[in-house]
């Protein structure tokens, strides 16, 4: 398998829709009230959802790995786990198909295009810029302290 498959594995797609269904149903309820859609805010919307949602997912596995939650299966630590295999999302880096850096250098080039487009987004969107910010700075931050900060330490 090639790089560009174990990075796509990394961010893990299959988990996409929990963060582009807000968005859409956001751009379905919205459309009544405003009588017009706009592609451009929607694409840039959805990009800056699913950046920042693919971010927290490599931070998530390079956590998970870094504390020793996923473990790899030859290893006598996962024995004792019950049903192993089913517990852990990602295995790119047990299994050294990335390596820890690759998946941190990842997921700051993630955050950063997430970033980018939402400061495109605050120019196209007619909504009010200090709204977007609270909503997208609140929630940036939360994304990467769930997996790699507080949340590390409610699930242990």
């Amino acid at each position: 398998m090639g790089t560009f498959e174990n990075y796509l594995i990394a961010v893990r797609p299959w988990s996409f829709s929990t963060s582009m269904m807000p968005v859409l149903l956001g751009t379905a309820l919205a459309y009544p009230s405003l009588r017009a859609m706009s592609i451009i805010v929607l694409l840039l919307t959805c990009i800056s959802a699913l950046c920042v949602h693919a971010a927290a997912n490599l931070f998530n596995t390079y956590y998970d790995y870094i504390h020793g939650v996923d473990t790899s299966l030859h290893d006598d630590k996962s024995k004792d786990k019950q049903n192993a295999v089913d517990n852990i999302d990602d295995r790119t880096l047990i299994e050294g198909l990335l390596k820890p850096n690759d998946v941190v250098r990842l997921g700051l080039i993630l955050y950063a295009i997430g970033t980018i487009a939402f400061l495109f987004l605050t120019n196209f969107s007619p909504a009010k810029e200090p709204y977007l910010a609270v909503i997208f700075f609140g929630a940036l931050p939360l994304s990467f302290l769930y997996t790699g900060g507080i949340g590390n330490y409610l699930f242990n």
